[in-house]
C-alpha cells in the first residue's frame, strides 16, 4: 500500500496476552530529502472509550531515530535517540510487542537483507533501533498509525497483529468472547439467560489445546445477560465463568 500523509489499520481492541504488531515499510526516494521520515504509533482505547497513544517512534532519514515526537512543535526533539539512519529504497520490518502480563513494550526496526530463493522470502538482518517502554495495561491496543513527515512516498505491506497467551484465558472484547487453554482440549459454552435467570440460548465450541477460540456475544430478544464457560472434557471448569 502506498501512502502520502498518514494512514491507519484498526483491529478489535485487545488488552490480554502478548501482542505483536508489525508492518513492512519502504521509503521511496532518489536522494536524501531534508526531514524525510515516518512516525509509527500504537494507539488504543482507554476505559472511557477514548483513543489514546500507547507509544511511538519516529524514523528520520537525515538524523536517526527518536523515541517520541513533539506534538506541539510538530518535530522531533534534538538530538536523536539513535544516530543509525533508515536508508532509502530499503524494506524494513517495524515490530511492536506489548506484554500485557508485565506492562512492558518494545519497538524494533529491522532491515530485510538477502533474498532466500529456496523459500522465496527475504531474510531479516540485525535491528538498527530498539526502544523499550512501559505502558498502561488498562488501555486496549486497537490501531497501528503511520504518518509521513516530509520527503517521498512511503509503502506498507504485511500489516498484522498477533496475540499469544501464557495461561488459560477467558475474556470479552468488542462483542466477542475469547478463550484459550494452553495444555488441555476444552469446550467453550456461551449461554444466554432471560430476566428470570432461565436459559434461553446456548451454543458450544470444541477447542484444541493451544488454539484460540472466539464467539459472538448473543443479543437476541429476551436475553438479559450472557455467561461464558470454559470447561475441560470432563466438564470441569478451567477458569472462572465470565458474566456479560
Amino acid at each position: 500500500m502506498q501512502f502520502w500523509g498518514e494512514t491507519s489499520r484498526t483491529f478489535t481492541p485487545q488488552n490480554k496476552g502478548i501482542i505483536t504488531a508489525s508492518a513492512d515499510y519502504y521509503m521511496l526516494g532518489e536522494k536524501v530529502v531534508d526531514q524525510t521520515g515516518t512516525r509509527f504509533m500504537l494507539q488504543g482505547q482507554d476505559e472511557s472509550g477514548n483513543t489514546v497513544k500507547i507509544a511511538s517512534i519516529y524514523a528520520q532519514r537525515s538524523l536517526g531515530f527518536f523515541k517520541e515526537y513533539d506534538e506541539a512543535d510538530n518535530r522531533p526533539s534534538i538530538p536523536p535517540d539513535s544516530e543509525n539512519k533508515p536508508e532509502l529504497k530499503t524494506w524494513y520490518k517495524v515490530t511492536a510487542i506489548l506484554d500485557y502480563y508485565t506492562g512492558k513494550g518494545k519497538y524494533s526496526f529491522t532491515p530485510y537483507t538477502e533474498y532466500d530463493s529456496a523459500n522465496g522470502v527475504y531474510e531479516l538482518g540485525e535491528s538498527i533501533f530498539d526502544y523499550e517502554f512501559d505502558f498502561d495495561t488498562s488501555v486496549s491496543v486497537s490501531t497501528l498509525h503511520f504518518q509521513r513527515r516530509g520527503g517521498w512516498y512511503m509503502y506498507l505491506s504485511n500489516v498484522s497483529l498477533d496475540v499469544e497467551y501464557n495461561d488459560t484465558t477467558l475474556f470479552e472484547s468488542n462483542g466477542r468472547v475469547y478463550a484459550y487453554s494452553p495444555d488441555t482440549d476444552a469446550r467453550l459454552y456461551i449461554a444466554g439467560y432471560d430476566e428470570n435467570d432461565c436459559l434461553i440460548y446456548s451454543r458450544d465450541f470444541s477447542m484444541d489445546a493451544s488454539n484460540v477460540q472466539t464467539a459472538s456475544v448473543p443479543s437476541g430478544a429476551g436475553i438479559a445477560y450472557v455467561k461464558a464457560f470454559l470447561w475441560d472434557e470432563n466438564n470441569s471448569p478451567l477458569i472462572e465463568e465470565l458474566t456479560l
